[in-house]
């Protein structure tokens, strides 16, 4: 039961992580928050089972939709009225993630931000609360068409984020993981191809008695099977784009120490970026 729990634990920490939401227990409940949903709570009680499993299908249907799904697009207007005298800026929003492909998928969700009238650009780690309940948006008309040109830079913001997520602990603690089964792979095929002696070799694919009429062709072959297992075991990082839209929102401040309402402050230590200007294609 203990090891069920801690397995439970562990999926909705994920969640949590993927979809820009958060975990806390709340008595012998499980309470995980995510963008524009109520909370889900789970019951760890025996006699509640029924409802918590339901719950459960709920959060892992969300998590399907969040890494299966093609990306969204949106545009929006943050009304505020405590901010209604400040200046409006129109930023191009975009949310991604990186992950590992051939391993444990350690995704990690990055939004990034783009004022073409300021040139100025940012990318916090995680998600911003443009879309929780303390932040009151309404539609707008805005096409994304007009962000045509922002490509190269947005292209540019992107890639150097992928530097930061290749250095994590958790990406770094899988990378060795995938070159030490790597090593172990080689050192196996190794000991299948040993040459015990000029009449025995231990050999995948080759007619023992044909090594009398013809040189043999373990070594051609180990060298195949190796490369095959290095292009099988090399750290493979993807990239997906989770949404893109335009924002709308109130804002004071100079243009890189820019404050809105629904981002955190210029000295928040999720800023991988700061604001600064525009990267240059």
């Amino acid at each position: 039961m203990v090891r069920s729990m801690k397995a439970l634990r562990n999926f909705l920490s994920l969640v949590a992580d993927q979809l820009g939401g958060t975990l806390r227990t709340r008595g012998g409940n499980i309470e995980l928050k995510l963008p524009r949903r109520l909370p889900v709570i789970i019951d760890l009680a025996k006699d509640a089972s029924k409802v918590s499993k339901e719950r459960l299908m709920f959060v892992e249907k969300q998590a399907a939709i969040a890494l299966m799904s093609e990306p969204t697009s949106f545009s929006v207007t943050v009304k505020d009225d405590a901010w209604r005298r400040n200046r409006r800026v129109t930023l191009l929003r975009v949310a991604f993630g990186y992950y590992i492909i051939n391993g444990a998928r350690c995704f990690q969700r990055y939004t990034a931000y783009y004022d073409t009238q300021n040139a100025v650009v940012a990318v916090l780690l995680g998600n911003d609360n443009l879309f929780s309940p303390t932040t009151k948006t309404v539609n707008s008309e805005y096409n994304l068409s007009q962000f045509n040109t922002a490509g190269p830079t947005l292209a540019s913001l992107v890639q150097s984020v992928y530097q930061h997520f290749i250095k994590g602990d958790r990406q770094i603690r899988e990378f060795k993981a995938i070159a030490d089964h790597q090593s172990d792979r080689i050192f196996e095929l190794g000991l299948l191809y040993e040459r015990r002696s000029k009449q025995h070799i231990r050999t995948f694919g080759v007619d023992l008695n044909d090594l009398k009429s013809r040189p043999p062709s373990a070594s051609d072959e180990f060298h195949r099977r190796r490369l095959d297992i290095l292009s099988r075991h090399i750290p493979r990082v993807a990239l997906k784009i989770l949404s893109t839209g335009i924002v709308v929102s109130p804002a004071k401040g100079r243009k890189k120490s820019i404050l809105m309402p629904f981002i955190p402050k210029p000295k928040d230590k999720r800023w991988i970026v700061p604001w600064q200007d525009e990267l240059k294609k």
